[in-house]
């Protein structure tokens, strides 16, 4: 059992460095005058331009044979997939037409 407990101390101390880490960098972007909300918004206008591209990667990957083989994605999985793809280009252009 010694060695368990080991293991777990090892564990916790990289779970520790990696929260004090993320703290740390909280702090320093907090007291940099670097607002919480701002770092948010931008957060989610990248995420939302990144998004069509790999949902569009995603559905073509998933529905060749090549690489799924007979895992490929039955035809509404892929009309579901298109109609997301299609809702998203949308929604990035909206946001970039109206900015």
């Amino acid at each position: 059992m010694a060695w368990l407990h080991r293991r777990q101390t090892k564990k916790g101390a990289r779970v520790l460095r990696r929260d004090g880490g993320g703290h740390g960098v909280g702090l320093v972007l907090n007291f940099g005058g670097i607002s919480a909300v701002k770092m948010l918004f931008w957060s989610a206008v990248v995420n939302g331009l990144l998004a069509p591209p790999l949902i569009l990667l995603f559905i073509l990957l998933t529905s060749d044979t090549k690489v799924m083989g007979r895992h490929v994605n039955p035809p509404l999985h892929r009309y579901l997939g298109w109609v997301t793809f299609v809702d998203m280009v949308a929604a990035a252009a909206g946001m970039i037409i109206t900015s």
